[in-house]
């Protein structure tokens, strides 16, 4: 039986498809504050959210989409109570292994964005099998923001762009201190080092290429749900360009397609 929403769901796929971003990001939530307006235990929320996960998902595969950003768990979380942290890692692990087979299915490539020691080992484990298992894929990327912060981000990039900068400074030195190595004179060599020490700067452009993931580009749309007007520290380098950021006052286990698609028409009118 036809409805109103599924003749929109429709229409609205079937021409935002020609236009839709190639990246968008999302912030999952109102899990918790689902399962209190519900009645039901954390777990039971969490679980619902994954559960809108397969249905959002696919429909951003429909609009071609390329890139989906998630924030599935943060480095904040891990100061909540330790039951509550269990229980999240655990829908976590196990909407992963259920999934594992479905990821494969759409050829869809995984990304692992975020500080995984901090993670229990099994998780992390999970999420670089993961990685590697569709690394070969080509269809939809999934960037997984687990243990992340932006501000762990930043100091995972300056990290490490700093070990290739000494890694580079000694090249050179080893170079100066081996005669045979080169046909430079020990001036010249040491000419070299003093440029590279004076050279210790980093762009923009230096600079995005030592994120966690580099080959992400930025995303053109940010979603959060749950009516929360932050963006909690994430991305926030990769959304402080030209991201259009959506705050939806419905909780992420309450979002359908239709909330999706009225973003992105959104976006195609008024910002592409």
């Amino acid at each position: 039986m036809l409805t109103l929403e599924g003749v929109l769901d429709y229409l609205l796929t079937k021409v935002l498809r020609r236009f839709s971003p190639d990246h968008v990001a999302l912030i999952l939530d109102g899990n918790r504050r689902y399962a209190k307006l519900r009645g039901i235990t954390q777990m039971e929320g969490h679980i619902e959210g994954a559960f809108i996960m397969k249905k959002i998902i696919p429909k951003l595969i429909e609009l071609n989409v390329k890139y989906v950003s998630m924030f599935v768990f943060s480095v904040e979380n891990f100061s909540r109570k330790e039951s509550s942290v269990e229980e999240t890692l655990s829908v976590i692990r196990s909407y992963l292994v259920q999934e594992k087979d479905w990821l494969n299915e759409v050829d869809s490539k995984v990304l692992v964005s975020g500080k995984l020691e901090m993670l229990p080992i099994d998780l992390r484990n999970l999420l670089i099998e993961l990685e590697n298992d569709t690394k070969n894929n080509k269809g939809i990327v999934f960037n997984v923001c687990c243990a992340y912060s932006y501000t762990t981000e930043l100091e995972y990039s300056m990290n490490r762009y700093l070990c290739d900068y000494k890694s580079k400074k000694h090249a050179v030195k080893r170079d100066l201190n081996n005669k045979n190595s080169h046909n430079q004179t020990g001036s010249m060599l040491e000419d070299k080092i003093n440029n590279e020490e004076n050279e210790c700067v980093i762009s923009d452009e230096i600079y995005k290429n030592y994120l966690y993931n580099p080959e992400v580009p930025f995303p053109e749309i940010l979603i959060r749900t749950s009516g929360e007007t932050r963006l909690s520290d994430y991305l926030i380098y990769q959304v402080c360009h030209n991201t259009r950021i959506y705050f939806v006052k419905v909780l992420w286990p309450q979002l359908n397609n239709l909330t999706v698609l009225f973003v992105i028409l959104h976006y195609v009118l008024f910002y592409s």
